[in-house]
C-alpha cells in the first residue's frame, strides 16, 4: 500500500504532534525515522482495540491514545492532524462529524492532513466469482466436494 500512496517527503514533520490512522503497524515507526521528525510529541490514536494490542516498544517515542474520532478531539492545538486510510470506510455525514471534532481541537497554527483513497461506488469483480463466495463459507462448507 505504502507503494501507492506513499506519505514520506510529502509536507514537514519538524513538529508534528498528533497522528490520527487506524493502521498503526507500520506507519509510525516510518515517521519517526523522518529526520527532524520530533520536534514535537508524536501521539498514536485509535480506538482501544488496535491501541490495546500495542507491546512496549512497538512504538517507540510515540505515544498511544486511545480515542474515537466520534467523540470530541483530546489533543488540542497540535500542529499537525494527520488522518491516514479511514475516512473511505465511512459514509459522509460520519466523516463531517470526524473533520468537525478535530476542526474544535484546531489551534490557528494547526494543519489537518487527510491521506486517504477515493473508493468507487460500484467495483467490477473479474474473474470466477465462486472464489468470493468461498469466503462466506465455514470450514464445513469448504469441505463439501459438490460446492
Amino acid at each position: 500500500m505504502d507503494k501507492n500512496m506513499p506519505i514520506c517527503g510529502m509536507f514537514p514533520r519538524e513538529t508534528l504532534k498528533a497522528h490520527v490512522e487506524r493502521e498503526p503497524e507500520r506507519e509510525p515507526e516510518r515517521v519517526g525515522e523522518i529526520p527532524g521528525a520530533f520536534g514535537g510529541e508524536l501521539v498514536l490514536q485509535d480506538l482501544e482495540v488496535v491501541i490495546g494490542t500495542l507491546a512496549d516498544g512497538d512504538t517507540p517515542g510515540i505515544e498511544g491514545m486511545v480515542y474515537d474520532a466520534v467523540t470530541e478531539q483530546p489533543v488540542n492545538n497540535a500542529h499537525v492532524y494527520f488522518m491516514r486510510r479511514f475516512l473511505h470506510d465511512f459514509y459522509n455525514d460520519v466523516c463531517i462529524k470526524f473533520l468537525r471534532n478535530t476542526a474544535k481541537a484546531m489551534g490557528p497554527d494547526s494543519r489537518r492532513i487527510i491521506t486517504d483513497m477515493l473508493v468507487p461506488e460500484q467495483v467490477e469483480v473479474y474473474g470466477p466469482k465462486e472464489v468470493y463466495y468461498r469466503l462466506e463459507l465455514d470450514d464445513h462448507d469448504w469441505q463439501r466436494e459438490d460446492f
